[in-house]
């Protein structure tokens, strides 16, 4: 990844499940869409609202002291002139209770997410969309 710029609620949410969103417009003809993207917690993708993958509980169960999974898809077919891509974040195994124990907020007290969408243009050129803080954030 580019960068690593994880996003949380501004807001102590209480390890609430939360949806990052974030609208952006594409200029010139896209020939190659990858979007990197993970969380603390459990994720679902879309972009301008159709899921991103088939898979459920993503990113997956992890060790979150040592690395954290982050899953990759080719999204071409799914980038328009106009676009929204959106995270819903649930606490999951990272932030929510855990174990036989009932254990709470192992590997953190918030969910976050981190993404990044590289949009490779037929002309060669590169942009990415990154989580950052001008992400809308909502429960």
């Amino acid at each position: 990844m580019k960068t690593q710029n994880w996003i949380k609620s501004p807001e102590n949410t209480d390890s609430a499940a939360l949806a990052f969103k974030k609208e952006f417009a594409v200029e010139k003809v896209i020939s190659k869409a990858m979007l990197r993207v993970s969380c603390l917690g459990l994720y679902k993708a879309t972009l301008n609202g159709k899921r991103i993958g088939k898979q459920v509980l993503t990113p997956g169960f992890t060790s979150y002291d040592n690395r954290v999974q982050f899953q990759c898809y080719d999204v071409t077919e799914a980038i328009k002139a106009e676009n929204t891509i959106e995270i819903s974040v649930a606490p999951g195994w990272a932030v929510g209770y855990f174990g036989l124990k009932n254990s709470h907020n192992l590997w953190g007290d918030a969910v976050e997410a981190v993404a990044e969408l590289e949009l490779i243009a037929s002309d060669g050129s590169v942009r990415y969309i990154t989580t950052d803080e001008t992400w809308q954030v909502y429960t």
